[in-house]
């Protein structure tokens, strides 16, 4: 909580130290280029939200996108807080896990590392449990993820394009099963081209 309201503090603060000099935009409404779905936050690593919180970040400020975190232990039920609060003040939420549980991963760690070959399926089908909390829970999400920033040097489960394409293309379909959930690509952390390329 903290930590939240300490970063809109600080990126207010920021925002005002930047040189302001004129300038033109021309806007033309006739040619559209494209869609801009909203704007939000991220509740990840931040606990529950007051709803003082919610309400400023989700009405006062006009937000309409959650990104929750997927907690590798299944400790979801601040999350679930969270997104119940934002769906109440009508925004998207969607969900993204940083890493695998340490048993689906190669070094069978909590720390940096792969998901390991034979976990595939097990690792669509927990993100399908998480999926299925949400909806049992009376909080549908939007779109879920299947990674954060999988290229990252010290990334918590790293996949390679070859990987992403391999998972997205055979085991994400369990993940949407009995849902009208949307699953979202990775985002790459250094907005690597390959990445992208290898999921169109």
């Amino acid at each position: 909580m903290k930590g939240l309201i300490f970063s809109i503090i600080f990126l207010i603060i920021f925002s005002s130290q930047f040189d302001r000099n004129n300038g033109n935009v021309t806007i033309n409404l006739n040619e559209k280029r494209q869609v801009i779905d909203g704007f939000g936050a991220s509740t990840a690593w931040q606990g529950a939200v007051s709803d003082q919180i919610m309400n400023e970040l989700y009405g006062t400020l006009g937000y309409s996108i959650l990104r929750i975190r997927i907690d590798q232990h299944k400790q979801w039920n601040d999350e679930l807080s969270n997104a119940k609060k934002a769906l109440k003040l009508n925004a998207k939420v969607f969900a993204t896990p940083w890493t695998a549980p340490a048993n689906m991963k190669d070094n069978k760690q909590d720390k940096p590392g792969s998901l390991s070959s034979n976990q595939y399926s097990n690792y669509a089908d927990y993100l399908k449990s998480f999926v299925d909390y949400f909806k049992n829970n009376s909080a549908p999400l939007y779109a879920i993820s299947i990674i954060n920033e999988p290229d990252i040097e010290d990334a918590n489960l790293s996949f390679t394009p070859d990987q992403m394409k391999n998972f997205l293309k055979n085991f994400a379909g369990r993940i949407k099963s009995g849902s009208n959930i949307k699953i979202m690509a990775p985002e790459s952390c250094g907005f690597r081209q390959d990445i992208s390329e290898a999921i169109w």
